[in-house]
């Protein structure tokens, strides 16, 4: 509807409209009145249309082999009546039209999603799935619409078995509205620390995946920041720590304690600001790899460069999603890894106020 609309009678218009001006400004008025009008309808038409379920088509991730099927039906389509086999391209693209149902793998992946300024963890593993945080919202929309929901559409893992809400900052609780509405009857789980789960599926390694909240306590009433659901996932071997917002004294605690001690992935707290990754909560984690999600250029200049500083210190790879894009981890028998960020590593951990004696290029980028 739009672009033939726009080519046959917006832009026509609109070039008479801008002519008019110098020749004829009183039709020129009656011109941009009218584009004023009949744009305003069809915005109105678009975002009517768009509320319907059919508004959108949301494809599955498909595999190499998927791929190669559907390149064969093409070629068979494209080739001459007479060419043998060529009635077969239909079943060939079947895989393609209906998916298919993957193979069994023993492998956990973690994709910390670009969000811009907030937080959004998908975290897989057989036929489970689980959800923290969902993004931020702002005015006219939110990341639980235009990122969350249709990264998990195309991971094609379904309705998350759990989803986690560290806190209700609106940075990591806004696009949680989108997502329920998306699955309703979706309630965020309770975080008491010591709660514990575990995933298990016939490829799974060892016991399988054990989630552990550990902070915070049921005794201490923590609020706002500090009040966010730090959860500890264990695989193979391979230990991930998805912290929230928490501040300097969350993480003292944490350290008085010695929990989690040593990780191998982690999620920044409060995006690498100066209230957190203290010099004791670093240490104590020596991660392998620390992410943190910001936005582009945002105002806070999170993560702050002492912060990146102080990680690189430890020995951990900074990452960071306003530069890398959406990150993707994946835990198996050979260990944690990264599979792929999003964008180049020449942009990779750039950021204007930090220079290239504090970036530790991580290995496989």
């Amino acid at each position: 509807i739009a672009i033939p609309l726009f080519s046959i009678v917006i832009v026509p218009l609109l070039l008479l409209a801008i002519i008019c001006v110098v020749i004829y400004p009183t039709l020129a008025d009656l011109l941009f009145g009218f584009l004023s009008v009949l744009l305003q309808q069809c915005f109105m038409a678009l975002e009517w249309l768009a509320a319907f379920p059919f508004a959108t088509l949301s494809l599955f991730a498909a595999d190499a082999v998927v791929l190669l099927s559907a390149l064969l039906a093409v070629l068979l389509l494209l080739a001459p009546h007479a060419a043998p086999g060529r009635r077969l391209a239909f079943l060939l693209l079947l895989p393609a039209v209906f998916g298919v149902k993957p193979v069994g793998s023993p492998m956990l992946k973690l994709d910390v999603l670009d969000v811009g300024h907030g937080l959004a963890v998908v975290v897989r593993a057989g036929e489970h799935s689980l959800l923290y945080d969902t993004g931020p919202s702002w005015r006219g929309g939110d990341a639980g619409a235009s990122v969350v929901l249709p990264a998990i559409r195309k991971f094609g893992s379904g309705r998350p078995n759990q989803l986690i809400v560290s806190h209700s900052d609106s940075d990591h609780a806004g696009g949680l509205v989108s997502v329920q509405q998306a699955f309703p009857g979706m309630e965020p789980m309770q975080c008491v620390a010591g709660d514990q789960w575990f995933w298990s599926w016939p490829e799974a390694i060892g016991d399988g995946v054990l989630f552990t909240a550990v902070h915070p306590s049921a005794e201490h009433r923590w609020s706002d920041n500090n009040g966010s659901c730090v959860l500890l996932i264990e695989y193979a071997g391979q230990r991930i720590l998805l912290p929230g917002d928490i501040e300097t004294a969350a993480e003292g605690v944490l350290v008085a304690a010695q929990v989690p001690g040593a990780v191998d992935l982690v999620v920044i707290p409060h995006h690498g600001s100066l209230t957190s990754s203290t010099a004791s909560f670093v240490a104590m984690l020596q991660a392998d790899y620390a992410v943190a999600s910001t936005a582009w250029r945002n105002h806070w200049q999170f993560p702050r460069e002492v912060v990146v500083r102080r990680w690189n210190a430890s020995g951990s790879c900074v990452l960071n999603t306003a530069s890398a894009g959406a990150l993707r981890f994946l835990v198996d028998e050979n260990g944690l890894r990264l599979e792929r960020s999003w964008r180049t590593v020449r942009t990779l951990l750039r950021w204007p106020w930090v220079t290239n004696s504090v970036v530790t290029v991580c290995n496989g980028l």
